[in-house]
């Protein structure tokens, strides 16, 4: 079981351990680096009370007498004595025999004496087979070192010393563990009692048992958590009846709402509609149901779309005969998708009324139009300078009508339900070479340079040839009409699936505020100008139509006084079967 209790008395136990282990290890070696220090210590003591008396023997070289010296004094002091010559010869020994004891000029602690130094080491002596602490100090006679007297103690009593001094802070450590141990089990077991409440107590909050209170008396931060708990739990119960508030609020805003409304899942499945949807799909209890089941594949397909790019999207689908415009939004942070149908019948029929309204009127004014046209250059053939002034005024007016009329046409065709491009492959640089020529002379005229910027390897097309001289004309014209001085400019580029047009002039610009409406029909910045230079205002309304007949995109830069840029992007490949 790994409760908390479990875990954290393990913990406290691994670490009781530990520290018990290194303490002990620890202090022992203290201890014996501390005795084996202080018998050092003694020991230099007592070779610096012998050294005047071995000097002197080394200086009589009465080696009999010195061997007999330290043998007695090695019985003594209770330690072993040794006069070494510098060449590593054994003068004397208070133990063994000199003259067969093995030269000694490899031992470490005669090695570091002879540099000047007292030597130190404690090592396993080859001579008495035993450990040993060895103590060797140089002796100088006339500043020279002659010989190296070393003194040493058999460490095998201090092993048994500490063995005993060991094995007892060895009980005592294991008596010091054993307490450790049982007062980490009542730690651990005070520690884990309150957590272990307080696990209880948010299990029921998960429940949704909310009125609960836990009672801790020690001041602790345990119970600063407990505290935390009671104020989270109340803090809950207020964000429940909040948000039960806030949801029978929306449930009665939706349900208000005439538009059908439905909230899809991630699954798709419906999660929440109001009765304008349950009454539009005809059918009841619709929660969990797959949204495939009440509408039209074409819709399904709209969502898989929204699901994949997850942005808003808006599109017209057809039901028992109606139009509904669909509205998708994804909410981001729920990964829901919002549906809004609103039923657009009665706008698209009034708006097919309208567009119908509009080209019976062109066509019924085309022919009268025309027909005064021509009148009035019969007349105009009369050279009557007073009669011709006015009949000019009257045919620019009646030009200016016939060119209204003949736009509202284009537009009615296009907005046709039936309308479709006659799509070709064409060279888009030819086609804007052929329709830029159009304009050389009126360009010329102005003072007004045409520049091309038309790669060579251009890619084709696939489009309407005659659609997109429309568009061209149109951009063009309106280009030389307001522009007084400098150039018009055309560019083109490509990548791999779109084409890249735009159209530059230098002249008047269009002020920021207007941008936004310039593709409306009859809008104009300046209607004086509009008029002066013949424009209808539906220009930029046929050519923006003819970019999203080919699933195109239009854009506009424009600084005022200092002139306008259309951007047009045209796919390479066209949609629609070549024609």
């Amino acid at each position: 079981m790994n409760s908390i209790f479990y875990r954290v008395f393990s913990r406290y136990v691994f670490i009781i351990l530990i520290l018990s282990v290194v303490i002990f290890l620890f202090s022992f070696t203290i201890i014996r680096t501390n005795h084996i220090n202080t018998l050092s210590s003694s020991l230099e003591n007592l070779a610096i009370s012998l050294e005047d008396r071995v000097l002197e023997l080394i200086r009589q070289k009465d080696y009999s007498q010195l061997d007999a010296f330290v043998k007695e004094k090695g019985k003594h002091i209770n330690a072993r004595i040794t006069v070494i010559r510098k060449d590593g010869v054994v003068l004397a020994d208070s133990e063994e025999d000199p003259a067969i004891m093995e030269n000694h000029n490899n031992r470490p602690e005669i090695m570091e004496s002879i540099t000047g130094r007292i030597g130190r080491s404690v090592r396993f002596s080859t001579t008495v087979q035993t450990e040993m602490l060895y103590i060797a100090m140089p002796l100088l006679q006339n500043g020279d070192i002659t010989a190296v007297l070393r003194l040493s103690l058999f460490l095998e009593e201090i092993n048994t010393l500490l063995a005993t001094l060991r094995n007892r802070f060895l009980m005592i450590t294991l008596i010091f563990i054993a307490i450790a141990m049982v007062l980490a089990f009542y730690f651990a077991r005070d520690l884990s009692k309150p957590i272990k409440e307080l696990v209880s107590t948010s299990r029921r909050i998960a429940e949704e048992t909310l009125d609960i209170t836990y009672q801790d008396n020690p001041q602790n931060e345990i119970t600063f958590l407990a505290n935390n708990f009671d104020e989270m739990a109340s803090q809950i119960t207020r964000l429940f009846a909040k948000t039960n508030r806030q949801k029978e609020e929306l449930r009665a805003v939706i349900s208000a709402i005439q538009e059908a409304v439905v909230v899809l899942n991630p699954e798709g499945k419906i999660s929440l509609y109001n009765n304008s949807f349950a009454s539009l799909v005809k059918r009841e209890n619709l929660k969990h149901i797959p949204i495939g089941d009440v509408l039209p594949h074409k819709f399904t397909s709209l969502l898989s779309q929204v699901n994949e790019e997850n942005r808003y999207y808006t599109r017209e689908i057809e039901l028992d005969g109606q139009i509904y415009l669909c509205s998708l939004n994804c909410l981001k942070t729920r990964k829901e998708i919002v549906v809004l149908l609103h039923n657009v019948t009665e706008l698209k029929n009034l708006r097919q009324m309208k567009r119908d309204f509009i080209a019976n009127v062109s066509h019924e004014l085309r022919t009268p139009l025309t027909s005064i046209k021509g009148f009035i250059e019969t007349l105009l053939e009369d050279e009557n300078p007073e009669t011709s002034r006015y009949l000019n005024i009257i045919k620019r007016n009646t030009d200016r009508l016939i060119h209204i009329v003949e736009d509202l046409l284009i537009l009615s065709e296009m907005e046709k339900r039936d309308f479709t491009l006659k799509i070709d492959t064409l060279n888009p640089v030819h086609l804007i070479e052929n329709v830029s020529s159009i304009f050389k002379q009126k360009m010329e005229a102005k003072g007004l340079e045409l520049i091309l910027d038309l790669p060579v390897h251009l890619p084709s097309l696939e489009a309407d040839e005659f659609k997109l001289e429309q568009l061209f004309v149109n951009l063009i014209d309106n280009a030389v009409k307001y522009t007084e001085t400098g150039s018009v400019t055309i560019s083109a580029r490509a990548d791999e699936t779109s084409v890249y047009f735009s159209v530059t002039d230098t002249g008047i610009g269009i002020p920021e505020d207007d941008l936004n409406r310039i593709f409306e029909r009859f809008y104009v910045v300046d209607k004086s100008r509009s008029r002066r230079v013949g424009g209808t205002g539906l220009g930029l309304s046929i050519v923006k139509h003819i970019v999203l007949l080919h699933q195109g995109n239009i854009s506009v830069n424009s600084v005022k006084k200092k002139g306008t840029e259309f951007l047009i992007t045209l796919p390479l490949r066209s949609t629609t079967h070549l024609s």
